[in-house]
């Protein structure tokens, strides 16, 4: 959805980060749309830099 412009990135390019982050909501809301769409974009970022490691770590083994 970010590609689509229908959610964007609200600081700019990701940057690496020592924390881990939690989102939370009332459970009678965690179904709608909006909530749904930022969870799964807190997904996708965990998703690329699980694999960028990955690659790195590729790359020092090479």
């Amino acid at each position: 959805e970010l590609a689509t412009g229908r959610i964007i990135a609200p600081f700019g390019q990701p940057k690496a980060s020592p924390f881990h982050y939690y989102a939370c909501c009332p459970k009678s809301r965690a179904r709608l749309p909006k909530i749904r769409a930022f969870m799964n974009w807190l997904d996708q970022l965990d998703t690329v830099k699980n694999l960028a490691r990955e690659i790195a770590m590729q790359g020092k083994l090479a």
